[in-house]
């Protein structure tokens, strides 16, 4: 009997850990989706793996970016926006009454690559009232750019404590890291936080 309870409570806490990466389509679908530290759109479609841990396989699928709704990852929010006369695919790292933060991803093509950053803030007609692109890494021709988002978003968020608060925390972590692979620190490390951040 302890067994079998036991047996049961693992297995409701692996389908609600499941159940915590999805993507909702416009048709109200619910995708079980893997946990993944980001998600990125190439070829106009969304990617995401999914897998059977009792099989041990996982591999990638696509999703037209036009047929997602959001994808929620835990607290990771990502939605499609129309930004520049076309839809793609950002995650929202931050809110306020008036202005939001979003963060497009390329995916580098091999490992010597430099992952890319492209964010937006926009306000609530999804008009573009800043944007900017960074490359993260430890390197000083780096730097300015990086420097520069730290900028931005203190500029248009300065009604907000708790997210300059969270800002200043991650601007005092520099970064180590000189090639690809994400860096927890820095800015890089702000914008891809498990965190929505809203300004209250």
């Amino acid at each position: 009997m302890k067994k079998s309870l036991l047996s049961l409570m693992l297995f409701i806490t692996g389908l609600t850990y499941c159940q915590n990466s999805y993507i909702e389509t416009n048709d109200g679908e619910k995708i079980i989706i893997k946990d993944q530290d980001y998600y990125y759109a190439t070829f106009k479609k969304v990617r995401y793996f999914i897998s059977d841990d009792s099989k041990n396989w996982t591999f990638q699928r696509g999703i037209e970016v036009t047929k997602v709704k959001e994808l929620i990852s835990g607290k990771k929010v990502y939605r499609i926006y129309n930004i520049e006369k076309k839809p793609n695919f950002y995650k929202i790292v931050a809110t306020s009454a008036t202005k939001t933060l979003l963060l497009n991803l390329y995916e580098p093509h091999d490992f010597n690559d430099h992952n890319h950053f492209y964010y937006f803030i926009i306000d609530n007609d999804n008009k573009i009232v800043e944007k900017g692109e960074f490359v993260d890494g430890k390197f000083e021709r780096n730097m300015p750019d990086q420097l520069k988002a730290f900028k931005d978003i203190r500029t248009h968020f300065a009604d907000c404590p708790d997210i300059l608060s969270n800002l200043a925390d991650y601007e005092t972590r520099k970064p180590d890291r000189g090639m690809a692979g994400f860096t927890e620190d820095f800015i890089a490390g702000f914008m891809f936080q498990d965190n929505f951040l809203k300004c209250e």
